[in-house]
């Protein structure tokens, strides 16, 4: 760029010398010194630096922002039922039914094969122990419960005597008689005996019971102990 325009400054001198040019006569200088002093001149007057184009940073181009897009709520977890503590439980079902309630256990428990023939006494008068006189006249009798898997059929089941102290009055009674009805499960029957206290003091027990007909041996016992005294 520099010796461009120095070359065009140059023609311009010489065109203007040309045209300016004394004649051979006048006395001065010749053309070739004037044309260095011009140029000579002409270099001294250019800038010693010549200003380089400024740049002008651009701003970079701006990143536009993501608008963040608002995450839809969390779905909210399907609630789980707590178990509930397990039920007491007073008495369990028939034989090989599982156990139901509000506890989910991986377990199943089965109640025991009842016995077809149980019994369970629920009364006894008079009292165990009660003192009489020698000779006193008494009724004994039992409140006996079903507590078997079958009936007592009126017509299989037999209260008789088993052992001990024969207190009773009725020696056909102590042979053995069938019940006056038929005795459910968890059902119950009043048994008597009517009795005697002996002459002698001391203390009596007579035992009776229940068995089936085809039997010996009772499924069912209770006693009756008293005590005589002067």
């Amino acid at each position: 760029m520099i010796i461009r325009r120095f070359g065009l400054i140059c023609t311009l001198l010489f065109i203007l010398i040309g045209g300016c040019a004394p004649s051979p006569d006048q006395s001065g200088e010749s053309p070739q010194d004037m044309v260095a002093t011009i140029a000579a001149a002409t270099i001294a007057a250019l800038p010693s630096n010549t200003p380089q184009p400024t740049w002008t940073a651009s701003p970079s181009p701006t990143r536009a922002r993501n608008t963040p897009t608002e995450l839809p709520s969390n779905t909210p977890a399907p609630t789980i039922q707590m178990m509930a503590s397990p039920t007491s439980i007073f008495e369990l079902p028939g034989p090989g039914t599982p156990l139901s309630g509000t506890a989910r256990i991986p377990l199943v428990l089965w109640t025991p094969t009842p016995e077809p023939f149980k019994c369970d006494l629920n009364k006894t008068e008079p009292e165990p122990y009660t003192v009489f006189k020698p000779g006193y006249h008494f009724r004994t009798e039992w409140r006996v419960w079903n507590r078997g898997a079958v009936i007592w059929k009126w017509d299989g089941v037999i209260f008789y005597f088993v052992g001990g102290d024969k207190l009773f009055n009725d020696p056909d009674r102590a042979k053995g008689a069938k019940l006056a009805y038929n005795v459910y499960p968890q059902d119950k029957i009043l048994l008597s005996v009517a009795m005697t206290s002996p002459k002698e003091a001391g203390t009596y027990s007579s035992t009776w019971g229940l068995r089936r007909e085809n039997r010996d041996t009772p499924f069912c016992t209770f006693d009756m102990v008293i005590r005589v005294e002067r």
